[in-house]
């Protein structure tokens, strides 16, 4: 008996562990983009690191005047596993890896948006007329985190109205998370956990780093 408890323990330690290193790993394809190079302006350097996609830009002068995404708390938070894919783009070669990065990019990303959807794909007598709201959903959740993105930087270029923006990022983050919590209640958590972080996440960095001078500082 107490064996038993020891391997339940386990297992559950297990299924703890594996979901957490799934959210990592997918947040950190939905949240970075390592196309490019980071540069720190408190040090006054180029990082080597993804940036976040939410993160302000930076204008280096120099001989040549350079636009870089900066360097914030994102790229200490996924910093090991940002090693690990820089180190895994230097050892494939540039030039090899290069032509196939935007697709390998835009395949995780769409992929971790798509994580959703497979909780509401028909099963058994299900139709796919009883499934259209929960597919709607699933739209809004994904579709929103894109437009958190994008909502971020028409605010930084002084697009819309910072006040009127930070509503709207308030607004369409409750309604998105109202979303993903009706299409997982009944199903697996873990599959839309990640999509959950990176909107909370992105929606705090947007309320609290802006408003900026400008979208370069």
């Amino acid at each position: 008996m107490q064996s038993q408890q020891v391997v339940f323990f386990l297992a559950g330690v297990l299924r703890v562990s594996l979901a957490l290193l799934f959210s990592y790993v997918s947040c950190y394809f939905l949240m970075m983009d390592w196309r490019v190079l980071g540069y720190d302006p408190i040090q006054q350097e180029w990082t080597g690191e993804s940036c976040y996609y939410l993160a302000p830009s930076v204008q280096v002068h120099g001989n040549i005047t350079m636009i870089g995404g900066s360097a914030c708390w994102a790229n200490s938070l996924f910093r090991p596993l940002d090693s690990l894919l820089h180190s895994a783009k230097a050892a494939m070669g540039f030039r090899v890896f290069r032509s196939s990065l935007w697709t390998i990019w835009l395949f995780t990303f769409g992929l971790n948006l798509l994580l959703p959807f497979s909780s509401v794909i028909p099963r058994g007598s299900q139709s796919l007329r009883t499934s259209r709201l929960p597919i709607f959903l699933s739209l809004v959740a994904a579709g929103w985190y894109c437009g958190l993105i994008l909502l971020y930087h028409l605010i930084r270029n002084l697009s819309i109205n910072v006040f009127l923006g930070k509503s709207l990022a308030l607004a369409g983050t409750i309604a998105a998370l109202g979303a993903i919590y009706w299409i997982a209640r009944p199903r697996n958590y873990a599959l839309v956990a990640p999509l959950t972080i990176a909107t909370v996440l992105g929606t705090i960095w947007l309320i609290v780093s802006l408003p900026c001078a400008w979208p370069y500082m």
